[in-house]
């Protein structure tokens, strides 16, 4: 790969890092979308840089980003005999979490971002950003029980299109899911925040 071509591609591999990070990754989708809908790549090339070129480079280093830190933590010196021993239950623990890690893909989160890359492209670049602090706006549906929302300066036509075509389709998928909220209370919160 030459200097330039690593040069395109690094914005998108650092966005793209982010679908592995374990805290909610549905708070970045906006903006993973905003950075590889502006990468010259088709999905068809962003999906197969997130397999062949992102993916396997972070799973190797998934205890570290994962928030397990190897060194210094699992081994310990025994004072009695003064070696180093290694704690068979914390390196148990830590290979445990560092594989259901590895189980879980970026899949569903990947299938989100790539339909709000979609609706990005769509439009007028000038117009990506006010999209893209919508909809992080709008996820706040999504993942808090009793959001606490700005009032945006759409139509009722824009914010529905929005919620239809964007919105639901990329955030809908994970409704309930790790203690988010339900379907019925998103359709509750959001009719809430339209009717304002």
């Amino acid at each position: 790969m030459t200097p330039e071509e690593i040069k395109i591609r690094r914005p998108v591999w650092i966005a793209m890092a982010n679908l592995y990070l374990d805290t909610d990754v549905r708070l970045w989708y906006a903006l993973i979308a905003q950075e590889l809908a502006e990468s010259p790549f088709s999905l068809e090339q962003l999906e197969a840089i997130l397999s062949d070129e992102v993916g396997w480079v972070i799973a190797p280093v998934f205890p570290q980003i994962k928030g397990i830190d190897f060194r210094g933590r699992i081994g310990h010196r025994n004072s009695a005999t003064g070696s180093d021993e290694m704690d068979a239950s914390l390196i148990e623990a830590c290979l445990e979490r560092t594989n259901r890690l590895l189980s879980e893909t970026p899949e569903p989160h990947w299938s989100s971002v790539a339909i709000l890359i979609v609706s990005l492209r769509k439009l007028e670049r000038a117009e990506r950003a006010r999209r893209v602090r919508t909809w992080g706006i709008l996820a706040r549906i999504f993942l808090d029980r009793d959001p606490i929302l700005p009032t945006l300066e759409l139509t009722r036509e824009e914010l529905d299109l929005i919620w239809r075509d964007d919105m639901w389709p990329a955030y809908g998928p994970s409704a309930g899911v790790r203690g988010s909220p339900s379907k019925d209370e998103i359709e509750l919160a959001w009719n809430s925040f339209k009717s304002k």
